[in-house]
């Protein structure tokens, strides 16, 4: 959290209760991915929904968990219309801004480069009315089922530049088709 802060805190808007309430949800999603990777749900499990795991499955849960109290203030919002001349996935609505959660589902390739360049433009565009901030959080079932990775590893800023100016987003992967650590067992021949 201290890493993302400190290039979140690059922008010249991040700042105030603006900055304390984009922390506040980027902290609930990174719960929200910890608890996951400790004990991911049957949508990320290969055993379970594995790779047919969609964006919805990801959408419901972390709504979920965002409005169980995960959130200190703040009002959690599922799909709210006219965000950005759009429909976003999740919002959190704060008195003078809302914190904008764009959730995508990835099946072929979840490098960082690969994502940013997928996801990133439409990340950037909730914001066009507000200030340069954004999350999106992206469920990778891509590839076979990865041994667990680290929390840290999954969660990055990304200052995406564009003709509508500077904005930074911060990327949460959240691993899908997980198999259980024994299933990672190298066996002798």
């Amino acid at each position: 959290m201290d890493r993302v802060g400190r290039e979140l805190a690059e922008s010249e808007h991040f700042h105030g209760e603006l900055a304390d309430n984009v922390m506040l949800v980027i902290r609930a999603v990174v719960f929200f991915l910890s608890a996951r990777l400790r004990a991911p749900k049957a949508y990320q499990r290969e055993d379970g929904k594995g790779a047919t795991a969609v964006e919805d499955d990801l959408q419901g849960d972390l709504f979920d968990w965002l409005q169980s109290g995960a959130l200190t203030h703040g009002l959690p919002i599922y799909e709210p219309q006219k965000v950005g001349g759009g429909r976003a996935d999740i919002a959190v609505g704060f008195t003078a801004h809302q914190v904008v959660n764009e959730l995508k589902r990835e099946t072929r390739d979840s490098s960082r480069d690969t994502m940013q360049a997928t996801y990133a433009e439409q990340g950037a565009s909730y914001d066009a009315t507000d200030y340069p901030f954004g999350i999106v959080v992206v469920l990778d079932v891509s590839g076979e089922p990865p041994s667990t990775p680290r929390l840290d590893e999954c969660v990055w800023v990304y200052r995406h530049e564009d003709s509508g100016g500077m904005r930074w987003l911060v990327f949460i992967r959240v691993p899908g088709r997980l198999s259980t650590p024994s299933a990672h067992t190298a066996r002798a021949k």
